[in-house]
């Protein structure tokens, strides 16, 4: 995929994930959003020509992006993430913790912004 390619899929699955989540089924929308922040992170990762193929590349991804930007919402915005990718698989979340689904779309809309207007990476 391209760096636009992962940042259009990234907002199709936030679409996704917010009608899952209003039709209850909580398991389906944890994995789309933990994979609409993983595009947003890829994205902008192969536009900077980071390492992403992994879990732990897309983590360091997000560590560096906080360290770009001097914002800690980058780190913390995909720890979130990560939640909800166990969430997807495990079903641990209470409603309280689900509400971090807010956080983590705006992660994913701030991740997205960060890349170049017209900027394409294969």
């Amino acid at each position: 995929m391209t760096t636009q390619e992962h940042a259009k899929e990234a907002k199709k699955l936030l679409r996704e994930m917010e009608r899952d989540f209003a039709i209850g089924d909580e398991l389906v929308a944890s994995e789309k959003l933990w994979r609409a922040a993983s595009h947003a992170v890829k994205a902008v990762a192969e536009e900077r020509e980071w390492p992403c193929g992994n879990r732990k590349e897309l983590r360091d991804a997000a560590i560096r992006l906080s360290e770009e930007t001097g914002d800690g919402r980058y780190i913390g915005g995909f720890g979130m993430a990560e939640g909800f990718y166990h969430n997807a698989k495990l079903g641990w979340m209470e409603d309280f913790q689900l509400a971090d689904r807010y956080l983590v779309r705006e992660f994913v809309e701030d991740t997205v912004d960060l890349i170049a207007p017209g900027r394409e990476r294969p």
